[in-house]
């Protein structure tokens, strides 16, 4: 049974999760279909608030979706008792725009040459 059990986790609970989880799931929504994909993290705590940095080619589905609808949700998985896993999901806004990749509307700036499907339609 997960520690947590659905609850609202304490400021200390929320800094031992961060610690333990190895990544995190983004899940973002461009469309009517949600779009979930691992990711590696690293954050840092600013006035009281949690700011999340995620890495990315800068390219693809999930900055489509980002550029469409702002609202995110990241899932963390973590060791509980007896070996099993919990889930702890943190609901947000993307907040600087700036920050989420360096594409235009007309393609791809990652120097991948469009072959990460940079051109394949939202969500």
């Amino acid at each position: 049974m997960c520690q947590y059990q659905g609850r609202v986790l304490s400021c200390e609970e929320i800094y031992e999760v961060l610690r333990c989880a190895k990544c995190t799931r983004l899940a973002v929504c461009g469309n009517s279909h949600p779009y979930i994909v691992p990711m590696n993290y690293t954050w840092d705590c600013v006035n009281g608030r949690l700011h999340f940095f995620l890495t990315s080619c800068g390219c693809g589905k999930k900055i489509r979706c980002l550029r469409k609808n702002n609202k995110v949700a990241l899932e963390f998985e973590v060791p509980g008792n007896n070996g099993c896993m919990c889930t702890v999901v943190a609901k947000g806004t993307v907040v600087d725009m700036s920050r989420v990749g360096g594409v235009s509307d007309n393609g791809c700036n990652c120097g991948c040459n469009n072959n990460c499907g940079c051109n394949d339609g939202c969500c």
